[in-house]
């Protein structure tokens, strides 16, 4: 039996060794997950964008993020554009070390994003122009990054919340989004998304579904409506559909009894009210 001990003495501290090593690349992966995703929802978006924790499981292939936010531009006050409650995701984390991760599945669960629309503008409208601009060329994106494929994203349990100037004469709402899934994002190039791509993808998708909403007063859907119209990003990662919108500009009902001249003439005489009213 003395014979054996050595080897077994051997063993075990390999395995203990492998255990250490696991619980630390584990504890700077959160860290440097965390880092990532709120460095890239800041540079997409242009404004601070933070998470309260990430965790990354070797063990159990599975990554989990907690209380992700996205602050407000400035001049419209101290609350968030969005907040997101908690997000799960089925990955081999070992995989994330390379330059493209395939993801089978992420779930985002308790998403509220908020509208703020005064006489001179409105939060959303700073926030799409930023991810515009994040959406352009490559070489404005600040260099590359690691990028994803993911089978599919679910985004469940979302409100918009629309809170518009007193002196517009408007009342704040509440717009329930039902569950959006979205199918083979970044399938369809090379490449797969950035992870401020994935940012943008969450806002387009729940703005362009909350945008056909019959709740929505009409002065904030053309505005949001036309900002949406200069976004790429779900396009970019092979979405031109998902249920419930088919990514036209106006509710579907209005996009069949209109051709193409009347929709241009409708959005130039939107637009130039909309400016008449001091609304850009």
């Amino acid at each position: 039996m003395k014979l054996l001990t050595k080897p077994f003495k051997f063993l075990f501290g390999l395995v203990l060794l492998l255990v250490v090593l696991l619980f630390v690349v584990g504890y700077f992966a959160d860290d440097l997950a965390k880092g990532a995703i709120e460095t890239a929802g800041s540079e997409a978006l242009g404004v601070p964008t933070t998470v309260e924790s990430c965790h990354v499981g070797f063990i159990t292939s599975s990554f989990g993020m907690k209380k992700l936010a996205v602050a407000n531009p400035e001049g419209y006050g101290g609350g968030n554009f969005l907040a997101l409650g908690e997000g799960k995701t089925e990955v081999n984390a070992f995989s994330l070390f390379g330059d493209k991760v395939h993801v089978p599945s992420i779930e985002l669960t308790g998403t509220r994003l908020t509208l703020v629309q005064d006489v001179s503008g409105s939060n959303y409208a700073k926030i799409l122009d930023n991810l515009e601009k994040w959406q352009g060329p490559s070489d404005d994106k600040g260099g590359e990054g690691k990028r994803f494929v993911i089978d599919r994203l679910t985004i469940k349990d979302t409100v918009v919340e629309v809170k518009p100037s007193p002196k517009l004469g408007l009342a704040a709402i509440n717009i329930p989004v039902d569950t959006i899934e979205l199918k083979n994002v970044g399938s369809e190039s090379d490449q797969g998304v950035l992870l401020g791509d994935l940012a943008g993808i969450l806002i387009e998708s729940i703005l362009k579904k909350a945008s056909v909403s019959a709740d929505l007063p009409g002065m904030i859907k053309a505005t949001l409506q036309g900002k949406l119209s200069h976004l790429s990003g779900l396009a970019d990662a092979g979405i031109q559909a998902f249920e419930g919108f088919t990514g036209g500009r106006l509710p579907p009902e209005l996009e069949k009894g209109l051709g193409g001249a009347a929709k241009e003439a409708l959005d130039k005489g939107l637009k130039k009210g909309l400016e008449g009213l001091g609304i850009k």
